[in-house]
């Protein structure tokens, strides 16, 4: 890409976000399997934040609301922090909290080796794609 063409784009990518350049072409699918269908992750686990909202007794159009919120303020949160996710995460878990309580349990069931595999599976199937 031109010089003008990276400007537009550049531009174009900073008025919705923080842009990331990664010039190595070798990590495209990696980028894929992570911000092309990262924000489906995301809405999946408003899904999920949503549907086990109902399942504990709250009505669907609160649940519904609780989710996304909950959702849409911690990207913000996030956005606007110096922070990393893992420094923002460890600072709203209590030391024997409810929050560590469901951690627990994710690590139990090795939730980060699940979601690991699923992001590969994108991973690969980007690579196939691309052929």
């Amino acid at each position: 890409m031109g010089g003008e063409q990276e400007k537009f784009v550049s531009n174009l990518l900073q008025a919705v976000g923080k842009e990331a350049i990664v010039e190595d072409e070798r990590l495209m699918d990696a980028v894929t399997a992570i911000s092309g269908s990262g924000p489906a992750y995301v809405f999946y686990l408003a899904e999920l934040l949503e549907m086990n909202a109902v399942n504990l007794g709250i009505p669907t159009e609160v649940a519904e609301v609780l989710a996304k919120q909950t959702v849409v303020g911690s990207a913000r949160l996030l956005g606007a922090s110096e922070r990393s996710a893992k420094e923002l995460r460890l600072s709203v878990t209590s030391k024997g909290g409810t929050t560590e309580a469901a951690f627990n349990t994710f690590d139990d069931i090795n939730l980060k080796a699940v979601f690991r595999n699923g992001i590969r599976s994108a991973w690969r199937r980007s690579r196939e794609l691309s052929k």
